[in-house]
């Protein structure tokens, strides 16, 4: 089935809402208890989600400056790096996960881009590579990392 425009315009709008309210939500409970990273983490993947790159990025700075530091807000630089196509930006989060018990939710975000690039081989590994690593981290079984996939379906 394919939507039309303006449903999907609505979906895009609701999404897109819910994202503002995210981000808002966040900033309040920064407010409110200005040491806890996922709220950091959270309000930088909301910002990314809205195209507020630079707010993005300045948040999580704050929250580094802050000897703030988590998992999550790298992984959501590491997207916004992806986005920006600013591969020292993207090298150095990688860099960042690597060694790391959280290493697999870096790996994971790889298969991504590496499928968007057209590197089907290399995203199949990647998320093959991210399983394995949460399987071993005994995180569901890896079920947290979704294989990836082409357009046809197949691994």
């Amino acid at each position: 089935m394919e939507l039309s425009v303006p449903i999907w315009d609505l979906i895009t709008a609701s999404t897109r809402a819910n994202w503002k309210k995210g981000a808002e939500e966040e900033q309040q409970a920064i407010r409110l208890e200005p040491k806890v990273a996922i709220s950091y983490s959270d309000l930088v993947a909301f910002y990314v989600h809205l195209d507020r790159f630079d707010e993005a990025k300045a948040t999580a700075e704050k929250a580094f400056a802050q000897k703030i530091d988590s998992a999550g807000l790298h992984n959501a630089l590491l997207r916004l790096a992806y986005i920006q196509d600013d591969q020292t930006a993207a090298q150095k989060e990688i860099q960042w996960a690597s060694g790391r018990p959280q290493e697999y939710a870096a790996v994971s975000v790889q298969p991504v881009q590496a499928g968007y690039l057209g590197q089907r081989r290399k995203a199949r590994e990647l998320s093959k590579r991210a399983g394995e690593m949460a399987r071993r981290r005994k995180l569901a079984n890896g079920d947290s990392v979704l294989p990836f996939k082409t357009a046809d379906g197949e691994d």
